[in-house]
């Protein structure tokens, strides 16, 4: 039977606690791990690459030409934004700005042929490689990163920015895309799950849910359903910092 995942928008009654959502709260800190895990891969793609460079000349070589043309593109980009600036607009049906972005379209097409002469450069170096103490040596930095002791942030919710950036980093890797900082706006999530009483297994029903007697101890229950008006209006009470002090053992 599939799982169905709810997620709730919450409106706070009066004023929500600073240490939940203002600076150096449990949201900040979830941003702040967001960011860390950003700076392992990063760090972790770096040291592929040294390796990777110090067992094949070739490839070294050729990364050195893919960085070349890189910084080729953010110079064009730089200047397609002062055209803009020049000309006062951004429609590109202007003749100046249609050269420039002319320019950055050969270059484009210029590094994705980059791309392709690296692919079996790149396979033919991780032959040379030991990938799985490299990849131990980067999952144990990020366990490390993730443990409450560490980051601060409750288990539950810590466990689901980690769910959530090994997504994004598969489809980054994937896409040769890059992973980005996140700059803290004061936004974020509370992760809670809802498991029954004397269950192991995460999951409940509405029912359950709704009734707010599901758990021994709950960081998120409904105290009251207002169905007066059209949209039923929800009260819940949830703990929106602290919690677990130790780290999940299982990742």
């Amino acid at each position: 039977m599939a799982t169905r995942v709810y997620k709730y928008g919450l409106v706070p009654i009066g004023y929500p606690p600073e240490a939940a959502v203002g600076k150096n709260g449990e949201l900040h800190r979830a941003n702040r791990l967001w960011n860390t895990l950003v700076a392992l891969h990063r760090e972790s793609r770096e040291i592929w690459d040294d390796a990777r460079r110090a067992t094949s000349i070739v490839y070294s070589e050729k990364m050195d030409e893919l960085e070349k043309k890189q910084e080729e593109i953010s110079q064009a980009f730089d200047a397609l934004r002062l055209v803009r600036m020049e000309e006062g607009t951004k429609d590109e049906s202007n003749p100046k700005l249609k050269l420039q972005r002319d320019v950055i379209n050969r270059l484009k097409k210029e590094q994705a042929v980059i791309f392709g002469e690296l692919k079996p450069l790149r396979k033919e170096a991780d032959k040379a490689l030991d990938k799985k103490a490299l990849n131990d040596d980067y999952r144990k930095k990020c366990n490390e990163a993730v443990s409450v002791k560490n980051c601060g942030v409750y288990r539950r919710t810590a466990d689901q920015i980690y769910a959530n950036f090994r997504t994004a980093r598969e489809k980054a890797l994937k896409d040769n895309a890059t992973m980005r900082f996140h700059r803290f706006d004061g936004t974020g999530y509370f992760q809670f799950r809802c498991t029954r009483k004397g269950s192991n297994t995460d999951g409940i029903t509405v029912d359950e849910f709704m009734q707010g007697s599901f758990t021994e101890y709950m960081r998120c229950a409904v105290t009251a359903v207002d169905n007066t008006k059209k949209k039923p209006r929800i009260r819940i009470n949830a703990v929106l910092t602290g919690g677990a002090s130790k780290a999940s053992k299982g990742r």
